[in-house]
Parts: structure tokens; C-alpha cells; sequence
């Protein structure tokens, strides 16, 4: 891994399974190299800092990786999502479960078996809607199907607000657990096209993974993956990581066509991955993307969460100009009425709003010169103030090495015709 700096534009040069590439992020580039360009880039950068000016011999490759690199303009462009905005709400910070690496403990000790007012989800929902036509409820928590009969409230309220005005759009998202989930649930969540996101609390168990009734609720789900859009999401640690190609292959066999693997970082949790763990995590990515390439497979490919975002970005040349929407087009509100920038926010109260802006200016992150910043965006604003990013090595290794996998499996799948 070799990253070079000239006048703040850079050029990252790096090999993945034999395979050798540049990566030029003020223009959001990628280019294969041949082995010797790659060892003399490599090389030269080792004798010289600015883009190898001087050194006796320059390939033709190195030559317009250096012109490009050196272009006054960028040729990326940046996403401004200001058409639909998402609101997190905290029904309840309680939760049947006592996950460790939950991100919400703080919040639970503090409010109990609290839950939101529907008053004040509706007003929310009502101010959002002055602002925007576009916008997705997302119910979360704690365990948000505990106060099922608020979720059905608040989506006949969203229903009758788009029969009012037919321009408003109005979709529902959940993250639950799966542990309450039954037929008249689950009929509820197909009937409004709900995105439903099961977060796991084990990932080495064959069918314990949901809840005591796995196997049947993923029979009940799986078939109806047209109009309710389930993505498992098992949250890896320190203790499970070393399954995690088997669990991804699992659930692809039994048909789940997203499977999004989050690994455990904060600095509160014993469970987070170090950062040699996640040099052990990689190598478990590592051979899943080369499976997934291997099979030529596109719904392999795509229930693979985690390239589908890198390959967006990098097709269509777009930066993450931050890692996430928090206080841009994420907000949140909590049990006590209070608004926050988004969910993390708000479960380690690090800074409320007083109110919803639709289109605030974005944050400033603290890794904005680091080559993998346009595809990154550097992690999210929270995650910087809550573990303070320069301090949490085995985060910021795993980020970049998925990035180098990403690019890699991008030129594979376009060379094969599969995006």
C-alpha cells in the first residue's frame, strides 16, 4: 500500500490478488497497472515524494496517472440529496434483547421503558412534509416492534396526509430484532412496502440467529422479498467474526438477497473488533468477494451490501462528501421530543437541534486529506466525535482495505459484463 501527496492531489497505488491499480481521488479514477508500472510507481514514490519528477524513467502509464493527477479541476461530482429526507424515530430505547455492542445503552438507562408521544411524531411528520415531498419514517430503537400499535398509528397518520396531497411520498423502514415478529406483523409490513432490517444478535448459530422461531419467520419473509425489502444484518465481534463467510453463504442459500455484515467499533464495547481482528475480519471478506466474483453470479454480487455502495461511487464518479446524512437529510427524534442530527446522536446525546432544516450545510470531517476520503466520506460525524477516528486504527484499516477490495471486484464485474 503506497499513498503520495502533490499540492493535495493524490495518487494511491495498491495490489489486490495479483492484481495492481492506481486510485486518483481528486478525479475519482480507476486504472489497472501492469506489474512493472506498479513497481516502478511504487518505487520511485519511495525515492521521491512528488509523483516520481526526476526519476530517469516514466511509462506511459505513470506519465498520465501524473498529468491526471496533476488536473487544476476535479471531475467528481458530489451528491446533494435534498428531495427526501429520513426521519429515525425512537418509539423506545426498551428492548427484549441485551445486545453488548448495542450503541444504545446509555439511552436505555437513562429513559427506561420511555416511548414517543405519537403528538410529537406527528407534528414532526408534519413539518418534514411543509419542507419536502419525500420523505421515509423509519422506526427504531431499543426494539421498535415492542410499541407495534404506535408504528400502526403513526403509518395511518402518514396515509391520510398522502391521500390529502397525492405529490407527497411517504416511505417505511424498520430496524428490529425479529424476536416479536408474527403473521399479522409481517402482513403489516408487506401491505406498506416496509424496508425491513433485521439486526442479529448471533451469527454462528444455524437458525437462532432471528429469534426462537428463525427457521419459520425467514420462511415467512424470504417469499416475500418483492414488496417487503429485507436486508439481514448481522453485527460482527470480536468473538464471531471468524464465521463470517459461512453466515454469509448461509443466508444466501436460503434465499436472502441482502445480507449487509456491520462490524462491531466503539470505544465503549469490549466486544469491537481491534485492530488485529479486523485484519482477521478482512481476510474473511477477502474470500467472500473472490467467491462472489468467482460465481459470476449478479444476485451474489448484489446481496453482498457492502460493494454495492463503493460500486455506485465509483461508476458514477460521485464523493461521499460525508460518510452519512446526519443533520443533512438524517434526523432523528428521540422518546423526550428532542430532535438530533441522527440515531447516534441521539443514543449518546452528543448534540440535539432545536429544529428540522431540510438542507443544513454538511460537518466537517477530521480525515478529509486521507486518500480514501471520496469514497468514505469519513465514517460518520457521530462516529468521529464518539471514538475519535484517529485513534481507532482497526476501524480505518478495515475501511481502506474494503475499499481496495471494492475496486478490485468493480473491475472484475465490469470486465465481465455483470453491473
Amino acid at each position: 500500500m503506497t499513498t503520495i501527496g502533490d499540492i493535495g492531489n493524490r495518487i494511491h497505488a495498491f495490489e489486490v490478488f495479483g492484481d495492481y491499480f492506481a486510485f486518483v481521488p481528486s478525479t475519482m479514477d480507476l486504472f489497472g497497472l501492469s506489474r512493472s508500472s506498479y513497481l516502478q510507481l511504487k518505487n520511485g514514490l519511495e525515492k521521491d515524494r512528488t509523483l516520481i519528477e526526476g526519476y530517469e524513467y516514466v511509462s506511459i502509464e505513470i506519465a498520465e496517472l501524473r498529468a491526471l493527477a496533476k488536473a487544476p479541476e476535479s471531475r467528481y461530482r458530489e451528491v446533494a440529496i435534498v428531495d427526501e429526507v429520513t426521519l429515525c424515530m425512537f418509539l423506545t430505547h426498551a428492548c427484549n434483547l441485551s445486545c453488548e455492542y448495542c450503541f444504545d445503552d446509555s439511552a436505555r438507562r437513562k429513559y427506561g421503558n420511555s416511548s414517543l408521544q405519537l403528538d410529537n411524531a406527528f407534528k414532526t411528520i408534519e413539518d418534514i412534509l411543509n419542507q419536502k415531498d419525500n420523505m421515509n419514517v423509519w422506526f427504531f430503537g431499543g426494539e421498535p416492534l415492542l410499541e407495534f400499535h404506535k408504528i400502526k398509528r403513526i403509518v395511518a397518520y402518514c396515509q391520510d396526509k398522502v391521500k390529502e396531497n397525492p405529490r407527497k411520498k411517504i416511505g417505511y423502514m424498520i430496524t428490529t430484532n425479529g424476536l416479536l415478529l408474527n403473521t399479522e406483523i409481517v402482513n403489516f409490513l408487506e401491505r406498506y412496502n416496509f424496508a425491513v432490517t433485521l439486526s442479529m444478535d448471533d451469527c454462528d448459530k444455524e437458525d437462532e440467529t432471528i429469534g426462537k422461531n428463525n427457521a419459520d419467520l425467514l420462511q415467512m419473509l424470504i417469499p416475500r422479498q418483492e414488496r417487503i425489502m429485507l436486508t439481514l444484518r448481522p453485527t460482527v465481534t470480536r468473538d464471531r467474526f471468524r464465521n463470517t463467510r459461512d453466515m454469509f453463504w448461509r443466508f444466501r442459500k436460503k434465499g436472502v438477497k441482502n445480507v449487509l455484515i456491520c462490524p462491531a467499533f466503539d470505544k465503549e464495547c469490549k466486544a469491537s473488533l481491534s485492530q488485529e481482528d479486523a485484519k482477521l475480519f478482512m481476510k474473511q471478506l477477502q474470500k467472500i468477494i473472490g467467491e462472489v466474483i468467482a460465481s459470476g453470479n449478479r444476485e451474489d454480487i448484489q446481496a453482498f451490501m457492502l460493494l454495492s455502495d463503493y460500486f455506485f461511487h465509483i461508476k458514477n464518479k460521485i464523493i461521499r462528501e460525508q460518510h452519512c446524512g446526519a443533520g443533512k437529510y438524517i434526523f432523528a427524534l428521540d422518546v423526550d421530543g428532542q430532535y438530533y442530527p441522527c440515531q447516534r446522536y441521539a443514543s449518546k446525546e452528543l448534540k440535539a437541534i432545536s429544529e428540522i432544516k431540510c438542507s443544513p450545510s454538511s460537518s466537517s470531517i477530521v480525515c478529509r486529506e486521507c486518500w480514501a476520503y471520496p469514497l468514505c466520506g469519513g465514517n460518520s460525524c457521530s462516529f468521529n466525535k464518539d471514538i475519535k477516528i484517529k485513534d481507532n486504527r482497526g476501524f480505518c484499516f478495515l475501511n481502506k482495505s474494503m475499499i481496495e477490495l471494492a475496486c478490485w471486484a468493480y473491475s472484475k464485474v465490469m470486465d465481465q459484463g455483470l453491473l
